[in-house]
């Protein structure tokens, strides 16, 4: 297989557990989204630095907080917040 063809396979590959992602998120499965969600984080990440290199670090900027903020606020909520079990603060304004 070529490196084209291997790169097509790995981006099927992620599109397929990417919804496989999104239906543990709507059964309530945390524990199997979060352990999934790493996995396929690292593989996804990969591929990013290499297709896109110009998005990369907008890719890891929705997992990575910025170690600059103030607090957690709806705005700021990265997915790695979500594994640690924190929330953003309720916003008067969405309410």
């Amino acid at each position: 297989m070529d490196t084209k063809e291997q790169v097509r396979s790995a981006l099927k590959d992620l599109v397929k557990e990417g919804f496989a992602l999104s239906k543990m998120l709507t059964t309530d499965d945390e524990p199997g989204f979060i352990v999934n969600y790493q996995l396929w984080y690292t593989k996804a990440i990969k591929l990013i630095r290499v297709l896109a290199a110009d998005r990369y670090q907008e890719f890891c900027g929705y997992y990575e907080p910025d170690p600059r903020r103030k607090g957690i606020t709806i705005e700021s909520y990265r997915i790695q917040d979500f594994f640690r079990g924190m929330r953003p603060a309720p916003h008067p304004h969405y309410w």
